[in-house]
């Protein structure tokens, strides 16, 4: 067909959901997160994060610019690529979430504390909390490292704290 005729990716699900061919999409969509989390040992909420949400949609765009004859392995970058470029969006992602915090007032910090069970790890987490402008509860994780301290004493808490948020 021509490019003119040839129907779009967007066309298969149809706003009100009334097209035929979406639920069928949509359950080989579920299908394929379902061993996705199975045989990648992957948390079923990783399907429900932004991350994941982002990479379907650049997924989606790329079927819908290249069609279905591209092999996907030649899209997908090597685990090195991603080794290489991960300090890059983190510091990036650090930047805005400290320009976010800087007019803050009011916020809270919670911190978390747990064991492994099978290695006896100890580990840390610390998250932000607070209220925004329309009146909704935004949480940041900040940090979910190894707790290293001999105890969880007040003096050991603000030093884990403080060494997360320099």
């Amino acid at each position: 067909t021509t490019p003119s005729r040839q129907r779009t990716i967007s066309s298969y699900c149809t706003q009100s959901s009334s097209s035929k061919e979406c639920p069928l999409i949509q359950k080989r969509i579920t299908e394929a997160c379902v061993e996705y989390c199975a045989v990648d040992v992957r948390s079923f909420e990783s399907v429900a994060g932004t991350g994941f949400q982002n990479l379907a949609k650049q997924l989606i765009y790329a079927g819908a610019t290249l069609g279905t004859s591209i092999n996907v392995s030649e899209l997908l970058p090597h685990p090195s690529t991603i080794s290489r470029n991960v300090e890059h969006v983190y510091l990036n992602l650090k930047k805005q979430l400290i320009s976010l915090c800087v007019p803050l007032e009011c916020f809270c910090i919670t911190c978390d504390f747990w064991t492994a069970k099978i290695t006896g790890i100890h580990y840390g987490g610390i998250s932000l909390h607070y209220i925004d402008e329309q009146s909704q509860l935004r949480v940041f994780t900040l940090s979910c490292q190894a707790y290293d301290f001999e105890t969880q004493h007040a003096i050991n808490l603000r030093s884990f704290v403080n060494k997360v948020l320099q």
